[in-house]
């Protein structure tokens, strides 16, 4: 179909010199000199905005819309976790400021998507032009919401990895002081940050309909550092977890060099005193301390693997977290920045690539029968959709990692009018094991156990600092009493099998 837009280029390419030079995101122009005119072309001639309905199926746009759908699911569960962590008790949500700050940026990062898909707005602000954030009151909220949510969501996973990082490697348990400092830290970075992107590149409608950051200057101001973030929290994370498989391994050969040496020491009493028992009860006590060792070891192994689950069973869904998101991150940035720069040299930019494309698009109008040949001059489309849905599904990703049964079991009790006069559901504590247990990140007192080794109750020996791993942590004072030379190992033997067995029945804290 001709336009009068056409100039001297062939349809459906339009001539870049009959449009004004303002208005619209002008560098979002996909223009470059005709091939067709040869070395010495003149006319400028511009793929018609937007340019994704001629280098993607037809479907592409439906495709689009489905992954805005699906942050608008994962907007409406993450609201749901908020709403239920502000009125339901904190034993059935386990709420902590950390998983509230992580759904308000996912949520922010969402209505960005869910905007466009309300207003439907114009993408173009003429045949060649998009619309930018100067144009188009919904691409700029929208896209300020996207570049806003994406860097809260990321700056605040790296805190998190930095709190437990604290925690369990130097044994420091978050104050509000230290809170306070992170949200100062936090806002302010991601509202300079925004701020500079938003300035520098600004947002504009890059494709299927949704406004995202523009390539020039975004680099610097934005997708390094959203990279860097999530590299370092990662780094964090690894860190973390690789400290904790340590001590507890260690955990092993410690407590079995404090079982075997006082055993060693009673077998010599016993056969340098002359007037004591005979060679037979020599030999028969060396035997006996030599199994007793043996069992220790196995016992002490056992523990070592007890507290490595329970590792295990803490840390999941924070791993999960900050895994995810780091791959969403890195996902995104990466194909946003190649799309970009692909982008940049589009079409006639590069005319020994372009040139079968352009010639069966100009021959077949058809943008179907033409996409074969996009390939080697723009991203490819299932590339483009994969992006949209991975970021799309960082909301349904969180409500999954954050969502316990007693929530639901909660709500049950809420609709029911079972609610107590302290504001708790009835017979809420025996609905599951942390009922006597508050987060004590959120105020409430400090739990029977966590990854350092602290312990309620626990006098000058069990104290604060006290890490997890050393015999202290396992063999009580009382346990460590003077026995009979021949019944040490055993006795020690029986206290690491009851601190295994406390280990595993006690409810660690996760952030």
């Amino acid at each position: 179909m001709t336009s009068p837009f056409n100039g001297a280029c062939p349809a459906p390419f339009l001539d870049e010199s009959l449009f004004p030079k303002s208005g619209g995101f002008v560098p979002g122009r996909a223009c470059a000199l005709n091939p067709l005119e040869g070395p010495n072309a003149t006319s400028r001639c511009c793929i018609p905005c937007p340019i994704f309905d001629y280098v993607y199926d037809d479907d592409f746009k439906n495709l689009t819309d489905g992954a805005a759908w699906l942050h608008v699911v994962g907007f409406i569960l993450c609201g749901f976790l908020l709403i239920s962590m502000a009125v339901l008790p904190v034993t059935a949500t386990r709420r902590t400021f950390l998983n509230i700050i992580l759904l308000v940026g996912i949520m922010l990062l969402e209505l960005g998507f869910i905007i466009p898909l309300a207003r439907q707005p114009e993408q173009c602000h003429n045949e060649i032009t998009p619309n930018d954030m100067n144009t188009s009151t919904t691409c700029a909220f929208s896209g300020a919401f996207a570049a806003f949510g994406g860097m809260t969501l990321v700056t605040w996973i790296l805190i998190r990895a930095f709190f437990m990082h604290l925690q369990i490697v130097w044994d420091h348990t978050p104050t509000k002081y230290t809170y306070l400092a992170a949200n100062i830290t936090a806002w302010t970075v991601t509202i300079v940050l925004v701020s500079a992107v938003l300035a520098h590149a600004g947002v504009s409608f890059r494709f299927g309909g949704y406004c995202h950051v523009n390539h020039t200057g975004s680099i610097p101001t934005y997708w390094s550092w959203l990279l860097a973030f999530g590299a370092l929290a990662l780094l964090l994370q690894l860190a973390t977890f690789a400290y904790c498989i340590k001590v507890y391994l260690q955990a092993t050969l410690v407590r079995s060099a404090a079982h075997t040496t006082p055993s060693s020491h009673s077998t010599t009493t016993t056969t340098h005193k002359p007037r004591q028992p005979s060679t037979t009860t020599t030999t028969t006590t060396t035997t006996t301390t030599s199994l007793a060792r043996a069992r220790a070891r196995t016992a002490t192994a056992r523990a070592a693997l007890h507290r490595i689950n329970l590792v295990l069973a803490l840390q999941w869904r924070s791993l999960l977290i900050v895994f995810l998101a780091i791959f969403t991150t890195a996902f995104v940035c990466v194909v946003f920045i190649v799309l970009d720069n692909a982008q940049e040299k589009l079409a006639l930019a590069n005319a020994d690539a372009a040139l079968p494309w352009i010639a069966c698009i100009i021959l077949t109008r058809d943008n179907d029968a033409c996409v074969r040949h996009t390939a080697p001059i723009v991203i490819s489309q299932r590339v483009t959709v994969a992006t949209l849905f991975v970021l799309a599904a960082v909301g349904c990703e969180a409500f999954g990692l954050l969502w316990r049964g007693g929530v639901g079991r909660a709500w049950v009790g809420v609709v029911r009018g079972a609610w107590g006069r302290r504001g708790e559901v009835r017979g809420w504590r025996r609905w599951g094991r942390w009922g006597r247990r508050r987060d004590y990140l959120m105020g409430g007192p400090e739990p029977a156990f966590d990854l350092v080794g602290r312990r309620e109750g626990a006098g000058v020996a069990g104290g604060r600092g006290e890490r997890l791993g050393s015999a202290g942590g396992t063999v009580s004072p009382m346990q460590r009493g003077v026995v009979a030379p021949g019944e040490r190992v055993v006795e020690e033997e029986s206290s690491v099998e009851k601190g295994s067995l406390t280990a595993a029945t006690e409810a660690p804290h996760a952030l």
